[in-house]
């Protein structure tokens, strides 16, 4: 496993976590995510934010093939009535949410691996524990120390 794409509800900052091989197969994890994390709250999903990479269906060629992924996941998300917002190129600020979130766990995973003398193959193992540990912490965020997992 190489890559890892977060996913992070924005109403209680509830993190999921899904480890892949390739970038591309981030439509396939939202195509199982999507309909467990409906049935989890019983709301739909009504936005997905996220940069330019093409394997959230970005495209600055229109003469995109349509069986692409990334093209697929586009229209997965249309279907479904799930606006897409697309952060602006180069500005990882507008997506400070994830971007963060993003830093907290990986600087997470490295104490993780350093501080046992894990070998760093174990990566997604820690990544994993790093996204539990983080869902089940009280944040100032939340009223009355209420955790991500409880909201």
């Amino acid at each position: 496993m190489k890559y890892f794409t977060t996913w992070i509800d924005n109403a209680s900052r509830f993190v999921i976590v899904l480890i892949s091989r390739t970038k591309g197969e981030a439509f396939e994890a939202f195509k199982t995510l999507h309909p467990q994390l409906a049935r989890l709250k019983d709301k739909k999903i009504k936005f997905l934010r996220s940069d330019n990479a093409l394997e959230y269906g970005a495209s600055l060629d229109h003469r995109l093939d349509r069986s692409t992924p990334s093209s697929a996941f586009a229209d997965y998300l249309k279907t479904s009535g799930i606006v897409h917002e697309y952060t602006v190129s180069y500005s990882p600020e507008q997506n400070g949410v994830a971007e963060r979130m993003n830093r907290t766990l990986l600087e997470m995973v490295n104490s993780m691996l350093h501080e046992n003398e894990v070998p760093s193959e174990l990566w997604a193992e820690a990544l994993q524990t790093a996204v539990n540990l983080r869902s089940r912490a009280p944040t100032s965020a939340h009223p009355a120390g209420k955790t991500p997992f409880e909201l």
